[in-house]
């Protein structure tokens, strides 16, 4: 479509995605035929998917027990400063607006469920066109009471960028994806969590009105996007941190100079399937 189609092809984007009840596949326990369809068109469509039921609980808690133990060893580092003091001087903290912070987490120290997650790992290749899949990072983005709304935002540019948005090059397939679980439900009207531009992954529709949706999330739940996709922040009016375990997922041969702009370390190659 030329650009000036590009309204219309916005509107049947967000028709398709209201079709997929809130782009929310149910049930993912399991990898399916069924499963692997509605998700790869989901996030080839609408730029961001929601799988329900993905982590079991016990796996969810354990993550939700190192996160915490892990930003609390952060902030007690800054003698009791917080996260903000943290930010200032250690790369493995990182401010992403008023009261929001990425905190890296010890991958190796992750339940293996989760690194090699024997229904994600798949569908993220399938969505991605390619086995040579990497997991650029692993980290924990939490939002503290009082946390403002964001600005919307992809969390990098798009590959050949303006060439692409002039109509001058065809749309490209997703280079990578980043996976996000809620470490706590999400209410998006109490501790905030994401909304996302339906379709702002697909260049041309990027100067266009987009429908946003927030993700409302239950435990052990997970949304996946388009690292293209715009999103942003809600506001947290809650009264406890609101922690989100993100993996984001790339494929071999790109490094996120933005977010993640360091390689993974030698002792994270020598770690092999079986060890995962």
């Amino acid at each position: 479509a030329d650009r000036g189609q590009a309204p219309a092809a916005a509107d049947a984007v967000a028709t398709y995605c209201d079709d997929l009840q809130g782009v929310r596949v149910e049930g993912v326990r399991m990898f399916s035929p069924r499963i692997a369809r509605r998700f790869y068109a989901a996030l080839r469509i609408c730029g961001v998917v929601s799988l329900g039921e993905l982590i079991d609980e016990d796996t969810l808690q354990a993550v939700a027990q190192l996160e915490a133990a892990t930003r609390s060893s952060f902030e007690a580092g800054q003698g009791g400063k917080g996260l903000a003091a943290a930010a200032l001087s250690d790369p493995r903290v990182r401010g992403r607006g008023q009261n929001r912070f990425e905190v890296e987490l010890p991958a190796l120290a992750l339940n293996a469920s989760v690194v090699a997650h024997p229904v994600l790992h798949p569908l993220i290749g399938l969505a991605l066109g390619t086995a040579g899949v990497e997991l650029d990072a692993i980290s924990s983005v939490v939002a503290y009471p009082g946390a403002a709304l964001q600005d919307h935002h992809a969390d990098t540019s798009e590959i050949v960028d303006v060439l692409r948005r002039q109509g001058e090059l065809p749309q490209l397939p997703a280079h990578g994806a980043i996976a996000i679980v809620p470490l706590v439900p999400l209410d998006p009207k109490k501790n905030g969590g994401t909304q996302f531009e339906l379709g702002s992954h697909i260049s041309r529709l990027r100067d266009t009105e987009l429908r946003t949706r927030p993700a409302i999330s239950n435990s052990g739940d997970a949304y996946i996007y388009d690292l293209r996709t715009r999103h942003g922040g809600l506001p947290h009016a809650g009264s406890a941190p609101r922690p989100l375990l993100s993996l984001p997922y790339v494929k071999d041969w790109y490094v996120d100079a933005v977010n993640h702009p360091t390689r993974h370390t030698e002792a994270f190659d020598a770690v092999n399937d079986t060890t995962l």
